[in-house]
């Protein structure tokens, strides 16, 4: 029975399951099975060495994942042989946030089990790292990451391939054992493992060697003179003796041993892998862990030996686990011995089951206490910042800004959370007080973001926070400045393209200017090729459904080319199919939750199109983008460019139903909202051109139609017209949608 079951089952499973077989399909087919294989085994071949060779980086990507994973570049020690970044415990170990942190300083994307709080990409303090890590080669996969090495006259590309470039770092040191530069310093202070990894972030002083005092003996003090308890406070240090440059090293590199020969025996030398208890040393007293997450030795003569073995915790672990073992088996076979003649025969056993059995209500509820109590640690203090976040943003988002500037403060006034959830919740903080109007305070706030995280790839944005706080006051001088060191401190960032968008609003509108900023002609917009291609768009009822910032339900498409439309979405999105675009004469945008700002190169094209007659259908419920993607109205690309038509998206909700008003586009026809149309935002119309399509009882618009130029706009707060289960709904809303579509369409 369970067999035929099971078969029935399998045949049942088997046809429905989709993800499932693509993905095992995916995974065990092998590096060799896929289309990149060539590619992978020629960056592969390229790189080609042993474990004595410098270590090979990579900059993390999502394009990596073609080979197969996204972490296919760990396999480096496989197929070329050499030694990476990561290990076999990479999140566990002591080195895995700081060379995370190290990736993220040449990578685009920040790919990391934790949220912690990780650097822009930044080749400033680059070469240093590379020489403490012994990397020579780094293989790079974003466009603008390869630009950033190409403008450093220290990194030289040698390889192209596809996407792929490698890049060779000219001054590598070609050592993994080197004479420290400067004294070992030794951290009194607390946590000596966040401050190394402070240390790594700040680099102010990469060349001092820092070490726990709490690892040292009153016998090794002999060789450390100098003490702090500040990991920041090193540059004194520098004044300290150097060590001598000229020493002479041989090493040896293998994966369980590592052994050098010196010159310079009492001078302490760093060994550049991970420290750990297993290692165990010849020709030094001990080894310590030292700055980042190395090793460092004091060779009492010219040969050191440097093996991985067990520790007593080790020995332990496995004397425990055979005892363990053997008990399970012989269990059954333990005769329990007779002290009397009243004893209970039986083996040991079933006595000690017997045992367990009286005492298993204490057993369950002694678990039961034990997994609350974790449970409760765990809510209460790991996820801590992230809830403080998601219940202060909502509070933000319902206006309740004083009780989130509270909240916030849990978090923001206790900086022992390295997490970007910290610097969430600081920004929200500033962002509360500029909608008080205490722009001081909002200024204040977003300053600490810059003091005490500068590294970090929420710098840009805190000086574009600061830009608007200045610029809401109307002071526009101050606020140009920040603008322009939003764009300097991180081009990486959106901020820095929201701040250039800033600085030419900001030239080009006078002192006494009021209102939404107007679309502002750049150069070559109102091509006339363009134009014409766009008319013949019209005439074609061509739609562009834009997919790379929203989501369609596919069947409608199929809703309207039975209506007579010719659609096209490919998924790529406008800004790559520009071409596409303007031979359209309609494009068609909704949005989905983390569909992202747009770009100013994006916010051109918008403008080229507009500008050139093409007409836009936007639908766009803005109380998504404030109640999940958290982020400020200004931001939100449909209120951009709804500003162009003097519309204006806002977070409020509509009161009772929503009726469709008498108009010219859409004369004699009234559509009542029904529950599935789901919460709207309003829009504000800032002149009488504008057209209401949507009232609620209050007569407040939540769908505007708006013309400018040869353009013409449908935004409506909601994005209910694109689901086609909303046509089997309400028997008139295709009625409706081809009235609007069709006064789009018309030149």
């Amino acid at each position: 029975m369970a067999f035929l079951l099971f078969i029935g089952t399998a045949f049942f499973v088997n046809p429905n399951v989709k993800e499932a077989r693509s993905w095992f399909k995916w995974n065990y087919e092998g590096y060799e099975g896929k289309s990149t294989w060539q590619t992978f085994s020629k960056i592969n071949q390229f790189i080609k060495g042993t474990y004595q060779d410098p270590r090979v980086a990579y900059e993390k990507s999502p394009v990596i994942n073609a080979f197969g994973s996204d972490r296919a570049f760990e396999s480096i020690p496989l197929f070329a042989g050499r030694q990476t970044l990561e290990g076999l415990h990479f999140s566990p170990s002591i080195s895995s946030r700081i060379i995370s942190f190290l990736q993220t300083e040449f990578s685009k994307e920040v790919m990391a089990p934790v949220s912690y709080i990780f650097s822009k990409p930044d080749i400033t303090h680059l070469p240093s790292k590379f020489k403490l890590f012994n990397i020579n080669q780094v293989i790079v996969a974003s466009p603008l990451i390869k630009e950033m090495f190409r403008e450093n006259n220290e990194f030289k590309e040698v390889l192209r391939i596809n996407n792929f470039s490698i890049f060779q770092f000219i001054n590598y040191p070609n050592n993994y054992i080197e004479p420290v530069k400067f004294a070992p310093v030794l951290y009194t202070g607390k946590d000596w493992r966040e401050a190394f990894v402070k240390w790594f972030k700040m680099a102010n002083a990469l060349e001092v060697p820092v070490i726990p005092a709490s690892y040292i003996s009153k016998d090794d003090l002999k060789y450390f003179n100098s003490k702090t308890d500040n990991i920041l406070d090193l540059e004194r240090f520098k004044k300290e003796i150097q060590m001598p440059a000229n020493c002479k090293i041989e090493e040896k590199i293998d994966t369980f041993k590592i052994e050098f020969k010196t010159s310079c025996p009492g001078v302490p030398h760093l060994i550049k892998f991970s420290y750990f208890p297993n290692w165990k040393v010849k020709g030094a007293d001990r080894i310590y862990p030292v700055t980042p997450c190395f090793m460092l030795v004091i060779p009492k003569g010219n040969e050191v030996v440097l093996t991985y073995g067990r520790t007593f915790e080790d020995y332990i672990g496995i004397i425990s686990t055979i005892a363990g073992i053997l008990f399970i088996i012989l269990l059954p076979f333990i005769k329990k011995s007779n002290s009397s003649e009243d004893a209970t025969h039986g083996t040991l056993s079933e006595h000690i089951l017997e045992a367990i059995f009286k005492i298993r209500n204490y057993i369950f509820f002694l678990l039961i206490i034990i997994i609350i109590t974790a449970s409760f640690y765990s809510i209460k203090n790991r996820n801590l910042p992230v809830n403080t976040y998601l219940k202060g943003t909502k509070l933000f988002n319902e206006q309740k800004y004083e009780m989130a500037i509270r909240l916030f403060e849990k978090i923001t006034k206790d900086e022992r959370y390295d997490l970007a959830d910290t610097i969430l919740c600081l920004l929200f903080e500033g962002r509360s007080y500029v909608k008080l109007k205490d722009y001081d305070k909002g200024i204040e706030t977003f300053q600490r973001i810059i003091n005490h995280y500068p590294y970090s790839r929420f710098v840009s944005e805190a000086y574009y926070e600061i830009g608007m706080a200045n610029l809401f006051q109307n002071k526009k001088d101050e606020s140009r400045e920040f603008f322009k060191k939003a764009v300097e401190v991180d081009r990486f960032s959106n901020y820095s393209d929201y701040a250039k968008d800033r600085l030419k609003e900001i030239e080009k509108t006078s002192d006494d200017s009021e209102g939404p900023l107007k679309l502002t002609p750049v150069e070559l917009l109102t091509d006339k090729a363009l134009m014409k291609s766009i008319q013949q768009g019209k005439k074609d009822k061509r739609i562009f459904i834009d997919l790379s910032h929203g989501k369609l339900d596919p069947n409608f498409k199929v809703l309207l080319r039975s209506w007579g439309y010719n659609p096209i979405s490919p998924q790529s999105g406008f800004q790559n199919n520009k071409e596409k675009l303007f031979q359209s004469g309609i494009l068609m945008m909704s949005y989905k939750v983390g569909g992202g700002e747009f770009t100013s190169k994006e916010m051109d094209t918008i403008r080229k199109f507009i500008n050139s007659g093409g007409s836009l259908f936007l639908l766009c419920p803005v109380w998504v983008w404030n109640a999940y993607d958290h982020k400020p109205l200004e931001l939100n690309p449909y209120h951009q460019i709804g500003k162009f038509y003097n519309l204006l998206l806002i977070e409020e909700y509509p009161k009772g139903r929503l009726i469709s008003t008498r108009n010219v586009i859409t004369p004699g026809m009234q559509i009542e909202s029904q529950d599935w149309w789901g919460a709207f935002s309003r829009i504000i119309a800032l002149n009488k051109q504008n057209i209401s399509l949507f009232e609620d009882q209050d007569n407040k618009s939540f769908g505007m139609a708006a013309v400018l130029g040869e353009s013409k706009l449908v935004l409506i707060g909601q994005d209910f017209l694109s689901k086609p289960l909303s046509y089997q709904k309400e028997i008139n809303l295709k009625a409706y949608t081809v009235k609007l579509l069709d006064w789009l369409g018309k030149n």
